[in-house]
């Protein structure tokens, strides 16, 4: 049946009349990809200074490898997920998690800076068609009241399997080398696309099918430009500020790399902790005062920043940041679930979410770089703040010109 631009389904509604097993299963099967896909990149993140030794690459190609990953996955985004809402979104997955697999095998092969290259592409690849429509899944199965809940947990699995791919990595390299990781993300990819294969339980709750360029209808939406006029500047805020504080108290204030790890970590891990919590907080007071919200103490969180000169106040500051972040992410997500599912293009939201976030990923380092160029890597974190800011700013003048019901939206569908 075709009903306001969709072709919906005309059998009942499936959480009505599937048993609670199949729905956790197919949940389940999420939360497995979504630690498949995080623990595949933190190991490889964590595993390019040593190919860097092995092929003595020079600091263009150590570059290379990291722009390989980001240009595959962002050249590749919109593109996945006007395909993953054309002919679905657990075929998508599917593949993402081959592609993945593939490149794992890849790198036991790899013997220059070029192959290495083209391998960590192929990772991008997959890595955005599996993270992209695994969440859109996600916000595809869960309910109008439980979508920032479920997102959260999602989140919060992605960080504590990133966690354990780091530390796991370092290990396995020190010991075995570095066919000994590849091997590990060979079978634990193998494992969820056999899974994922065998198992229907997705495909039932899959079943939206958007006519016409989905992306026009987003481009409409006023949810959807507030949102954007939020990331954008958000993105390049926080990617400016990850990318700093190491270099800060590493290089600026000459900690050992112990203590700039356990900063780092700090971060990380109050992410994942609060994740699951200040997702259901956005299921009861609305997606944007979260967004809102995360936003402000992040930017009070950059402010303490540029004052503190001791490792153990620099770990409490950047746990405040992934606090603030944690406020922000699983609303924001939720956020663009909510408009996909009413417009029936969840992956075509979340496409264009991740692609706001890229002249973050690409820019603010370079914009950083430059900024410490001229002064000191304190005025770099002034220019997150101010970026910061500009995102807050961006998302209320938005609403205040275009206003969405931004506690009800979300319950209307």
């Amino acid at each position: 049946m075709t009903e306001g631009g969709l072709i919906i389904s005309t059998d009942t509604d499936v959480s009505t009349t599937r048993p609670p097993s199949g729905r956790t299963m197919a949940l389940l099967g999420l939360y497995l990809v979504s630690f498949t896909n995080a623990l595949g990149n933190q190991t490889l993140v964590t595993m390019i200074p040593e190919y860097s030794l092995v092929f003595d690459a020079s600091p263009y190609w150590i570059g290379a490898f990291t722009t390989a990953y980001a240009l595959a996955g962002t050249l590749l985004v919109l593109p996945l997920g006007w395909l993953s809402d054309r002919i679905g979104k657990a075929t998508i997955l599917r593949w993402g998690l081959a592609t993945s697999m593939l490149s794992y095998i890849m790198f036991l092969l790899v013997y220059n800076e070029v192959s290495f290259t083209v391998a960590r592409a192929i990772q991008g690849i997959g890595f955005t068609a599996g993270a992209m429509t695994a969440l859109a899944l996600v916000g595809e199965i869960a309910g109008d009241h439980e979508r920032g809940r479920l997102i959260g947990t999602f989140n919060s699995i992605r960080n504590m399997s990133g966690a354990i791919g780091a530390a796991i990595a370092g290990w396995l390299v020190g010991q075995f080398g570095l066919i000994a990781p590849n091997l590990v993300l060979i079978t634990v990819s193998g494992t969820a696309l056999a899974l994922l294969l065998k198992s229907r339980d997705l495909d039932r709750y899959d079943r939206a099918r958007p006519e016409g360029f989905s992306y026009l209808v987003l481009a409409k939406s006023s949810y959807i430009q507030a949102m954007a006029a939020f990331r954008v500047f958000y993105g390049l805020g926080v990617m400016m500020t990850r990318t700093f504080v190491p270099i800060y108290a590493g290089l600026t204030l000459g900690l050992s790399p112990l203590y700039v790890g356990l900063i780092i970590s700090s971060e990380q891990t109050m992410n994942m902790l609060f994740q699951r919590f200040t997702g259901s907080l956005s299921d009861r007071f609305g997606r944007f005062p979260m967004v809102t919200a995360g936003g402000i103490l992040y930017a009070l969180g950059l402010i303490a920043l540029t004052t503190q000169e001791s490792p153990y106040a620099l770990m409490t500051v950047n746990a405040s940041l992934g606090f603030s972040d944690a406020v922000r992410e699983p609303a924001s997500m939720a956020a663009f679930a909510d408009e996909g599912k009413r417009t029936g293009s969840v992956a075509s939201a979340f496409a264009v979410r991740q692609l706001l976030w890229r002249p973050g990923m690409v820019l603010a380092p370079m914009i950083g770089g430059s900024v410490l160029a001229v002064s000191d890597i304190r005025a770099v974190f002034y220019v997150a703040l101010g970026f910061t800011l500009a995102a807050v700013i961006g998302i209320k003048t938005c609403l205040f010109f275009r206003p969405v019901s931004t506690e009800t939206h979300h319950q209307s569908q």
